[in-house]
């Protein structure tokens, strides 16, 4: 597991984003994989505990669900019981980021830093759904 995961998290202000993939569909257990990357290719770990999944049923309930991990890789799954289109979404905690003239991106408001020319939230909530 990498050591500075908040410190990567900067790095989605300069082009990483983050995505959900079916992973597998065994019967009725839908597994959806929560990838961090760029270009569409995985490259780096994201901390879990910036992450918030929630799935949502055919009748637009809220199904509680977690988060689990394997390999460096985020999973959620869940029972598909109903017929019809279940809709995963993961929350990213916002974050602040602010960009230093001299030392690129840094996580937290401009006042913990010297030299910042820009600071803004980020958040992210990618969503898929699967019939």
């Amino acid at each position: 597991m990498m050591e500075n995961h908040k410190d990567k998290l900067a790095l989605m202000a300069g082009g990483h984003e983050i995505w959900l993939e079916r992973s597998a569909r065994p019967g009725s257990e839908i597994e959806i994989g929560v990838t961090y990357g760029d270009s569409m290719r995985a490259d780096e770990y994201i901390d879990p505990e910036t992450l918030s999944p929630s799935i949502i049923d055919p009748d637009g309930l809220r199904i509680p669900s977690n988060l689990t991990t394997k390999n460096e890789q985020h999973f959620i799954a869940v029972k598909a019981e109903k017929p019809g289109y279940y809709i995963s979404v993961v929350d990213l905690r916002p974050v602040i980021i602010s960009i230093s003239r001299n030392e690129g991106c840094k996580l937290g408001p401009k006042n913990l830093y010297r030299d910042i020319v820009y600071a803004g939230a980020y958040q992210d909530s990618p969503q898929i759904a699967n019939g």
